[in-house]
């Protein structure tokens, strides 16, 4: 082939393959109708978060105002067969931890015209095409509705088409204590099973798969999990509920394990919540990680096991944030705790204690702030390290991310700090370099 010849039919691929809607829905390849439907779209939720009297700023004002809010650029689904298309955004909310909402807009045929309606889908992750023209539409979504919960979904959604209309039918899920509801599939961020939830059509079969788990710590204080597994047959153009089995699994009853290490020490038995940090003055550093999960904790405490019991050295409340780490740290001749707390929304937090070994108390390390945290005009956008130490504590440092509302621009600033004493039992971080930049 010559290369003129193979340059031309290289461009009429390009051009009639991605314009066909018979995509699978995993399909990332848009045409150029459709990354400017994207772009529309994208402005219509832009232009929905402003009030009236802030309808004359432009898009990007809107967005140099949201600080930690941001919204993606968008995903367009297609059915299988081509007979229509979905498009979602997701708009992320961060505070003290981050929510998500949904925009999205279904595209289909009617008569060889399209048709265009707003829906209610979440993030789409695969379309089915089943009998009796009907689709099933499986999206996923995560929220947080306290602090120290956060729930993972799977969203099955049956739909189909008459005339203009579109029509999603509703996936009954009967059990003897709650009656006909629409099937959910959402489970806590809790309950540690080795599966994450799921939702799968086996179209040989027309059999829709399932499982999920719940724990009731937060709900009902009672530290209970119940996993579920079942079925619903595809029959006459809806699913029916076939089998479902439920797990339960107390963790009253269940003594928490602690982690390994390498020293002589023994943990007692009575101690077993304990999990070991390390060693000073051959005497062992352990901490409860009060109401701890993967991606959450209510508060940690700090003690030193002695011979009569064990003496408490810190408390430290983390607000829903998960533990990252703690380690004993010694600067110059001196012990220190150093802890790290993370946010599922990015923001770290670090904060170090004083040890006096002789006294066996910890102090905490107070941190100067500098006088102009953020530059003039700047507004804080993304995530913030409050306090990170690298591992040979030869750099202490914070990071906040900020936008220029000038020029909305991005960017950071990095702050630099010196640990100094000020006294027998107290520390304190004082600024010694500060580093503005802005994106390219």
């Amino acid at each position: 082939m010559r290369p003129f010849q193979y340059v031309y039919w290289m461009l009429v691929w390009l051009f009639f393959g991605s314009c066909t809607w018979g995509q699978m829905s995993g399909v990332s390849r848009l045409n150029p109708t459709d990354s400017l439907l994207l772009v529309k779209y994208r402005n219509e939720v832009i232009r929905s978060q402003v009030s009236a009297e802030d309808s004359l700023m432009t898009n990007k004002e809107i967005e140099a105002n949201w600080g930690n809010s941001r919204l993606d650029q968008g995903e367009m689904k297609y059915a299988p067969d081509g007979s229509f298309k979905i498009s979602t955004f997701v708009f992320e909310s961060c505070g003290a931890y981050c929510n998500s909402e949904w925009y999205s807009w279904i595209h289909f045929k009617v008569n060889g015209k399209e048709r265009v309606k707003k829906a209610d889908f979440y993030t789409v992750d695969t379309i089915y095409q089943l009998p009796e023209k009907r689709y099933l539409v499986v999206g996923s979504h995560g929220h947080r509705p306290a602090g120290v919960l956060t729930v993972q979904c799977v969203t099955p959604q049956l739909i189909s088409f008459l005339g203009d209309s579109l029509t999603v039918h509703p996936i009954e899920y009967k059990t003897q204590k709650t009656g006909k509801r629409s099937f959910a599939c959402c489970q806590e961020n809790g309950v540690d099973i080795e599966q994450e939830p799921y939702v799968k059509y086996d179209a040989k079969t027309e059999r829709l798969r399932y499982q999920y788990a719940n724990n009731y710590a937060y709900s009902h204080n009672i530290d209970v999990d119940t996993i579920r597994q079942g079925q619903f047959v595809y029959s006459r153009g809806y699913f029916i509920l076939e089998k479902e089995t439920i797990q339960v699994l107390d963790r009253r009853s269940q003594l928490t394990q602690t982690h390994q290490w390498t020293e002589n020490y023994k943990i007692r038995s009575s101690d077993t919540t304990n999990i070991h940090i390390g060693l000073i003055n051959k005497r062992q550093l352990v901490y409860d990680c009060i109401g701890c999960a993967s991606s959450y904790a209510m508060a940690i405490k700090v003690f030193i096991l002695l011979k009569g019991g064990k003496k408490e050295l810190l408390t430290l409340p983390t607000n829903g944030a998960y533990l990252e780490d703690i380690k004993l740290l010694n600067i110059r001749g001196n012990h220190f705790i150093y802890i790290v707390t993370n946010e599922t929304s990015g923001n770290s937090d670090g904060y170090l204690y004083y040890l006096n070994p002789k006294a066996l108390k910890a102090y905490p390390v107070k941190v100067q702030r500098s006088k102009a945290a953020l530059p003039k005009g700047c507004t804080p956008w993304g995530s913030y390290a409050y306090l990170t130490i690298n591992s040979d504590v030869s750099d202490i440092s914070t990071h906040t991310q900020f936008i220029n509302t000038s020029n909305s621009k991005r960017g950071g600033v990095t702050t630099k700090y010196k640990l100094l004493k000020i006294s027998s039992n107290q520390f304190v971080l004082k600024p010694s370099k500060r580093t503005v930049f802005e994106d390219e």
